[in-house]
């Protein structure tokens, strides 16, 4: 099963069908990941300059391609290990980002929740019977599933609904959407 944020559902889906139904983006799934990542290059580099329009909206495109790369990719070693860079780099950034602005250490905290849950849901998320090509991802994975398995021990029902009700919008897409907000904000 997919499970999906509300985010991704009703606000990126819509725009990654909109792109598909144009035919615009005519690139391999490498070349998405490389210009998400240079899109978020540039965002930070915006960010650093305070033009935050650009940066909020660079991010986001950002985001748009990189999702656009995970949903193509059939390669789940480079999917696993590109979901977690990217998790990894947001979180640094988010970070760097409250630390730049000067902001309190309730927006840390919240966010550092926010960071948590998020790798909490994505650890959930990730299919258990998934064998890597990698010993070092399967070795990864299997600590993933231990995790999940100490959250929720034998009771799929449970899992399942909690999944449905409450794991599904801590996403990427959300802390995404955060750090957009975070990057767009003129403090």
């Amino acid at each position: 099963m997919d499970y999906k944020s509300p985010l991704t559902q009703y606000v990126i889906e819509p725009f990654d069908s909109y792109l598909d139904f144009k035919n615009n983006l005519n690139c391999n799934n490498m070349a998405l990941l490389q210009i998400s990542f240079v899109l978020m290059t540039l965002s930070f580099y915006y960010f650093n300059e305070n033009f935050n329009e650009r940066s909020g909206l660079l991010y986001l495109g950002s985001f748009i391609l990189f999702y656009k790369f995970l949903k193509n990719v059939d390669n789940k070693d480079i999917k696993l290990i590109s979901e977690l860079g990217y998790f990894l780099i947001n979180c640094i950034l988010v970070v760097f980002i409250i630390n730049d602005k000067k902001y309190n250490d309730n927006y840390l905290v919240i966010i550092g929740i926010v960071i948590l849950l998020t790798f909490i849901s994505f650890v959930l998320k990730l299919d258990q019977k998934t064998k890597y090509n990698s010993s070092k991802l399967n070795e990864l994975s299997q600590i993933f599933n231990l995790t999940s398995n100490n959250l929720y021990p034998n009771d799929s029902k449970t899992k399942k609904y909690h999944m449905h009700k409450f794991w599904r919008v801590f996403d990427l897409s959300t802390l995404s959407f955060i750090i957009f907000l975070f990057l767009s904000s003129t403090k």
